[in-house]
């Protein structure tokens, strides 16, 4: 027996899955919300359980198929705009994939720190260390900082609010730039 469990409290999650742990055939999917629920049961992607250092648990699926064509558009506009990418990848990984928030912006932060690290090891070895790349320490610093930073935010504001914060600040960044360039 297969049962699907839609439960955003942990304890009672947890709960309902022991009163099943002497009963071997049953299998027990969560999901936290109901979008979560409906992704589980229309994509079967990659099941995930993340446990952070707080001990909340966070399990969700990642429609893999559906995933793939988003990242890559998202992938394809950072580049062309020169940008990290972040404020499109956390809400395709919000939103598409069905990350929890939570899980989402690390990822794109590690993403981001390892392919800025790759990059400026190129620059370095071709022998590229000009002005730009001197403010690489403290970028990295600062990147560093703004995950724990991210998190606060998130608690405080929610996940809503806080995309559409990115959203708006990626618009001043994109009007700034349009405007120089004129």
């Amino acid at each position: 027996m297969e049962i699907l469990l839609v439960e955003d409290d942990e304890a009672h999650a947890e709960l309902v899955c022991r009163a099943f742990e002497s009963t071997p055939e049953t299998n027990i999917r969560l999901a936290e919300d109901l979008r979560s629920a409906h992704a589980q049961l229309t994509d079967h992607g990659w099941h995930r359980r993340v446990e952070d250092r707080e001990g909340n648990v966070f399990i969700y699926r990642v429609p893999v198929v559906r995933s793939i064509a988003p990242l890559l558009i998202t992938a394809f506009v950072a580049t062309i705009a020169g940008i990290s990418g972040g404020p499109l990848r956390v809400p395709v990984l919000t939103r598409i994939m069905l990350m929890p928030h939570a899980i989402a912006v690390p990822t794109v932060h590690i993403a981001n720190a390892t392919a800025a690290a790759a990059a400026v090891a190129l620059h370095l070895a071709l022998g590229h260390a000009g002005e730009p790349l001197q403010a690489a320490l403290w970028l990295g610093a600062g990147m560093i900082a703004a995950n724990p930073l991210g998190q606060i935010a998130r608690r405080r504001l929610g996940e809503g609010p806080l995309t559409r914060l990115l959203a708006l600040g990626l618009l001043i960044v994109g009007v700034q730039t349009a405007w120089s360039a004129l």
